[in-house]
């Protein structure tokens, strides 16, 4: 039987917080380049480039992190060949209660937005001041 290796985890970009590195270090892996890696925490959601560009220079990565939930950029880079893992959906049941918590405050208050919102003197482009809502300004623009 063979001892546990830790994993071997690079990090990328360069520029990530070092405290994602410090938690690769508090759960038990070794901080490594991405050639020496056989997974890949990437912290930059905006850069799929940059993913792509680490994992052709490294086909030691076996695993790879996504800790976002926007991961579509990055959806023409998943196959097979990788584990893939993101926080996809960690948000549903939060935003999820959230939208249902508005729901019922606006059910149980349903007349007050109406009639408060009828009275609401909204600004156009201009600076004037409508006093209705929808309604056109008089230099044209929409309130």
């Amino acid at each position: 039987m063979t001892a546990h290796q830790p994993a071997r985890i690079a990090v990328g970009p360069n520029d990530t917080p070092e405290w994602v590195r410090d938690a690769v270090r508090a759960g038990g892996g070794i901080v490594v380049a991405p050639a020496d890696a056989n997974g890949l925490i990437w912290s930059d959601a905006f850069d799929p480039t940059g993913l792509e560009r680490v994992l052709n220079e490294a086909p030691s990565i076996s695993w790879v992190q996504l800790p976002f939930a926007g991961s579509e950029n990055f959806m023409h880079l998943v196959n097979v060949d990788r584990t893939w893992t993101s926080v996809k959906g960690v948000y549903s049941e939060p935003v999820a209660e959230l939208v249902m918590g508005f729901l019922l405050g606006g059910l149980r208050h349903h007349d007050r937005p109406v009639a408060t919102l009828a009275a609401v003197q909204l600004p156009c482009h201009c600076g004037a001041q409508s006093g209705a809502r929808d309604s056109r300004c008089r230099c044209g623009g929409w309130s």
